[in-house]
């Protein structure tokens, strides 16, 4: 637990930069099958992103909990990033992929058989994001027993 202590500000920027690397791994596949041919097309972190204005967090969330460490305006957040910032990447990542899904069931049909399937990308994000979230709660852990503690 010591080493994890000492380290931790490095385990977290190393989990940001698999963040970010696993923005750039297809997080999601559809695939359409018909007796005459098939098709699949690859989506990415980076084309979720850009698709709609909230994903951009997935980009600028690891971004500020890396550095959050070494600018002085933003050390007074970083407890703050640490706990939010995974929560709020997975939840877009589970959107996205529950997206990608609907759109794969609203083109199946009888002459062509259409699914999704999750990607390497969307798989290491979320680990990434699993284990800055773990550490901040970890880090943060007497606080949170405090409030609630006090909510009682």
């Amino acid at each position: 637990m010591e080493l994890i202590k000492k380290y931790k500000n490095y385990i977290i920027i190393a989990l940001c930069a698999l963040a970010l690397i696993s923005l750039f791994l297809p997080m999601a596949t559809i695939t359409a099958e018909n007796e005459y041919a098939d098709s699949s097309q690859s989506v990415t972190g980076f084309t979720i992103a850009f698709s709609r204005y909230y994903p951009i967090l997935l980009i600028l969330g690891p971004i500020a909990l890396a550095i959050s460490e070494y600018l002085p305006q933003l050390k007074p957040y970083k407890k703050i990033l640490t706990l939010a910032v995974p929560v709020v990447c997975i939840i877009i990542t589970v959107i996205s992929l529950l997206t990608a899904s609907s759109v794969a069931s609203a083109f199946d049909s009888e002459y062509a058989d259409v699914s999704s399937s999750i990607g390497i990308g969307a798989i290491l994000g979320i680990i990434a994001h699993l284990g800055i979230g773990i550490l901040g709660f970890l880090d943060n852990k007497e606080e949170i027993m405090e409030l609630t503690k006090k909510s009682k």
